[in-house]
């Protein structure tokens, strides 16, 4: 009988160690990643704004805008982000900007807010 409760505790000991690797953490580096529209105006019609997030810690802004003659301009601007459990890191022309960030549940949502409590609102393209 010992011998059964000995193997039966190394049974669930094992059980036990495997899962406690099965917790899943949330890879916001992986989330952040593709196209966000500041609203949902389509890229590339008036008043569009959209931010692109790529792995190598590069982002865009890519706006199109009406300009003095009403014509519509495009406008690309590269910067560089980190991204950590707790802040999204602009780093624009030396200027760094720490915003707190929030996806929605279903990951199409990003919300960001500066230190003053302005948000930003970011939907997934």
């Amino acid at each position: 009988m010992e011998i059964k409760t000995c193997v039966l505790s190394l049974i669930v000991c094992f059980l036990l160690v495997g899962l406690t690797g099965c917790t899943s953490t949330i890879n916001y580096e992986e989330l952040i990643l593709g196209k966000w529209s500041v609203e949902n105006v389509p890229e590339g019609e008036e008043g569009s704004v959209i931010f692109t997030f790529y792995e190598n810690g590069n982002y865009s802004i890519i706006a199109t805008l009406p300009n003095e003659t009403e014509n519509l301009t495009t406008t690309t601007l590269w910067y560089n982000y980190t991204i950590n459990d707790e802040f999204l890191i602009l780093t624009m022309i030396g200027i760094e900007e720490q915003l707190q960030y929030k996806f929605s549940s279903d990951n199409t949502i990003l919300t960001l807010t500066e230190d003053n409590g302005v948000e930003t609102v970011l939907y997934k393209l």
